[in-house]
């Protein structure tokens, strides 16, 4: 009798603030893990931001921030006074998550 045990729950990902932001940059660092099936030894990272006041549809990518190795990442080319979100998508739990 064989049993097959799914992993269907994508990794926790913490973003937070790589330091002080200065007038038009700013830096994050992203921990990811996974309870599960645990988190692979090469691990992709894909890096979005878009204005606070935007839909969830306006998020972009900056170009060289997409599928790259580094778990840092800063955001350059903001607006002072701006109020912005990030949003950072993490491939490499052992699962395909």
């Amino acid at each position: 009798m064989t049993k097959k045990i799914k992993d269907e729950v994508p990794p926790t990902v913490t973003v937070t603030s790589g330091g002080v932001p200065t007038s038009n940059s700013i830096s994050v660092n992203v921990a990811a893990s996974d309870n599960e099936s645990g988190m692979a030894d090469s691990l992709t990272y894909t890096y979005y931001i878009k204005e606070s006041t935007e839909p969830e549809s306006s998020y972009q990518t900056p170009s060289g921030a997409s599928n790259i190795t580094s778990n840092t990442y800063t955001f350059t080319g903001l607006t002072q006074g701006t109020s912005y979100d990030v949003k950072v998508e993490v491939t490499g739990d052992m699962a395909g998550n």
